[in-house]
């Protein structure tokens, strides 16, 4: 079973992130899971499968945003198995555009 931890910044912290939407996908699988994000402690649903995984993350400026007011995804990958998660702890960085601009992971 696994949580994956992330946090998220913008690129100057000029304007606050109001809103977040997260989802991943087994590698071997093409439906990704839709899951809001809780912006101030972000963490995927508990992945119970074993194996390789995608993981996207998109922000808004906006409490109640529409598709346009959106950022573009920001990808990353993580591993479920019966150790945990593997990797499991990623900071997602937005410039002030709200545009992407990397999705690192902390050791």
């Amino acid at each position: 079973m696994c949580q994956v931890n992330f946090e998220i910044q913008t690129k100057n912290n000029v304007k606050p992130i109001l809103s977040g939407e997260g989802r991943y996908r087994h590698i071997d699988n093409q439906t990704w899971v839709d899951f809001g994000i809780n912006i101030d402690d972000p963490i995927t649903p508990d992945i119970i499968i074993n194996g390789n995984y995608e993981l996207e993350v998109r922000v808004s400026f906006s409490a109640t945003p529409t598709e346009l007011e959106w950022s573009a995804w920001k990808a990353s990958t993580f591993k479920v198995s019966s150790d945990g998660c593997d990797d499991s702890y990623y900071k997602v960085y937005f410039n002030d555009e709200n545009q992407g601009v990397g999705v690192h992971l902390l050791n």
